[in-house]
């Protein structure tokens, strides 16, 4: 094959649109590098070639593979396990030393010491995974501290955190998710003591960056701040259950982060201080071609979610229902709001030959914003009408539609209409409920 692909002289024809063709001695290849498909004349025939794919043909007729129609065998292995070592291994080990400081706030040991948290990268120079943090301080009888439910809040920026207090580990360590390097450690400590206490810190990384702009100054480790915090604030209100039979949210916009209950069960954690970037989101959206990380990314800028979900069978039927928040973060309440869900509108874009169901759940449709039975191009909200259209679609879809709860359409010609379309037929519609 690498001979055929590669043997003899080469001529190549630009077609446009990111299409080229190319000859050699021994075979003819069509190259499509744009989302849509495209149909290619070369020489008396005609070729449709697929989006980001590459077509071959032998005898520069007979198109005898291309790279978007692959049909071939899918492998999947089992994990069998060996009889030879399936009888038990005999395990060795040994709990890891902790340096601890001495009460001048030295470390043993130690050949660096600072008043200040350093980056990891730095200290380590790539040398180790792994870098100690280490502080004291002192407790007086009368500190604020004692008598109350205390975390340890750390930030930092390595991929995995281990925390010890006072030579105790302090519950499960913490790592990083979804390739988000900077995270919030928090755990409930236990064990402060009048006096002299201990903080020691182990920031683990799993390589380091080596790609992207300024990858170099990418920061590693615990850059803090490192926060003992006392007991959040509890916030208590009441409301009435919503009539109807729509879902019902609670609306926190404007709280920090904590943990939320009505009626004693537990609706979830909730942070919507916690903001999305505010730059890579994009009005147009296509999965199709080259990946990159800030691809098709919405609601830039918000919170990941300040909409949380309250069962019906949480609240109380004619009676008043209490929400419960614990506050970490000292949000403000004035704006929280209880709100129910319901179907606005509906859109869809389905192909020729199938069958549309749509349906307003418990609402009815009450208008056909847009339908177009041809060439159609956009999304919702935004659907256009092409080159060709059905004129009898819009009455075909009221008559269906209008005034009912869901509606079932066949999208065909004999159904929708005659397009006068060349190529596929397919119909957008967006109706109000």
């Amino acid at each position: 094959m690498e001979k055929v692909l590669t043997y003899g002289d080469v001529k190549h024809t630009d077609y446009g649109h990111s299409t080229t063709v190319r000859i050699s001695l021994s075979l003819f290849k069509i190259k499509r590098f744009e989302n849509g498909d495209r149909n290619v004349t070369f020489g008396d025939r005609t070729y449709n070639i697929p989006g980001w794919s590459v077509g071959i043909l032998p005898d520069c007729k007979s198109e005898v593979y291309n790279t978007a129609e692959v049909n071939t065998q899918t492998t999947i292995r089992e994990k069998v396990s060996s009889q030879r070592t399936n009888k038990g291994f005999k395990w060795q080990w040994r709990s890891e030393k902790i340096e601890h400081m001495t009460y001048e706030d030295r470390v043993d040991g130690s050949v660096i010491t600072a008043n200040r948290l350093l980056d990891q990268k730095v200290v380590t120079n790539d040398a180790s995974d792994y870098l100690w943090y280490l502080t004291g301080f002192h407790l007086e009888g009368s500190d604020p501290l004692f008598g109350k439910r205390v975390k340890l809040r750390v930030n930092t920026r390595g991929h995995i955190l281990h925390a010890v207090v006072n030579k105790k580990h302090i519950g499960k360590s913490q790592y990083a998710l979804k390739s988000k390097y900077n995270f919030i450690f928090e755990k409930e400590v236990r064990n402060l003591r009048h006096g002299f206490n201990q903080i020691v810190l182990l920031s683990a990384t799993v390589g380091l960056p080596h790609y992207g702009a300024h990858f170099e100054d990418v920061e590693a480790g615990v850059h803090g701040p490192v926060e003992l915090v006392a007991d959040g604030e509890t916030i208590r209100t009441t409301f009435q259950t919503p009539k109807k039979r729509e879902g019902v949210v609670v609306d926190l916009l404007g709280m920090g982060k904590g943990h939320a209950w009505v009626n004693g069960k537990s609706i979830g954690r909730y942070w919507p201080s916690y903001l999305a970037n505010e730059n890579d989101c994009s009005s147009h959206c296509d999965f199709r071609g080259a990946y990159y990380d800030n691809k098709c990314v919405t609601n830039c800028g918000k919170p990941t979610q300040r909409w949380y979900h309250i069962p019906r069978s949480y609240l109380n039927k004619g009676k008043e229902n209490t929400l419960i928040l614990f506050e970490e973060f000292g949000g403000v309440p004035l704006n929280i709001d209880i709100q129910i869900t319901r179907v606005k509108k509906v859109c869809a874009k389905p192909y020729a030959g199938s069958t549309l169901e749509l349906s307003c759940h418990d609402r009815t449709i009450k208008n056909i914003n847009f339908v177009s039975f041809g060439n159609p191009h956009g999304n919702c909200d935004n659907f256009q009408k092409g080159t060709c259209d059905s004129s009898t679609a819009l009455s075909v879809i009221e008559k269906a539609c209008l005034g009912k709860r869901k509606c079932s359409i066949e999208v065909t010609k004999s159904n929708l209409g005659n397009t006068g379309c060349k190529k596929h037929n397919r119909l957008a519609v967006q109706v109000t409920c």
